[in-house]
């Protein structure tokens, strides 16, 4: 994804996330993210609390793993979304494959 696309997909998600302040709806709105790490690795993130970073080309934002909840899911026998993690992580905008609002 290069850095235009993304701030684009951002700027939408900023209006989607004031829209559900304006309604009061809980859910907020979040970026889903394909993304490949610098190791070649593909992992799947829900983030939120997108900001700035001092790195050039990146962002940073809390972030959901679907892989570790997935990987909890699989070991309780069913899914709780009281087991999900969430981190603060430094993405490049360069390695997201994909990305998309849910």
């Amino acid at each position: 994804m290069d850095i235009t696309e993304f701030y684009q997909l951002k700027k939408k998600l900023d209006e989607e996330y004031l829209n559900c302040l304006e309604c009061g709806d809980p859910n907020w709105p979040g970026l889903v993210l394909d993304y490949k790490n610098n190791q070649g690795e593909r992992r799947h993130f829900r983030v939120i609390n997108i900001t700035s970073s001092p790195y050039n080309g990146c962002f940073e934002a809390d972030c959901f793993s679907d892989y570790q909840f997935d990987r909890f899911e699989a070991y309780a026998g069913y899914p709780d979304e009281d087991m999900a993690i969430t981190s603060h992580r430094t993405f490049r905008i360069a390695n997201i494959i994909s990305a998309k609002i849910g």
